[in-house]
């Protein structure tokens, strides 16, 4: 939480990531206060344009969020042929975090 040392909770997370080449090299990873993966899901795939992912979750409270952008860093060529894709992240989305709530 802002201004705190407590983790904010929040039930959804969303980005948009630029240039996802390549399916299968971009997700965002979701994680609950045990630490354990809730889940994972790949970006689509919009080869110099943008793509959105977003994932909510009802009955879970999401603490950490991983974000892959691809599998290689900003600064390399992008070979997508080649197996390099570079993806930038931008936009994040998500809901209102809040500490009393439970973590699942």
């Amino acid at each position: 939480m802002p201004g705190t040392q407590t983790k904010g909770k929040v039930k959804g997370f969303g980005a948009v990531f630029s240039n996802v080449a390549m399916p299968f090299t971009s997700a965002l990873e979701f994680y609950n206060g045990d630490g354990l993966l809730l889940g994972r899901s790949y970006v689509p795939v919009a080869a110099k344009g943008l793509s959105f992912i977003g994932v909510a979750f009802p009955n879970k409270m999401v603490t950490r969020v991983r974000v892959i952008p691809g599998n290689a860093a900003v600064g390399a060529t992008d070979n997508p042929a080649g197996g390099v894709n570079v993806v930038v992240v931008d936009d994040f989305i998500y809901g209102e975090p809040s500490s009393d709530c439970l973590a699942n």
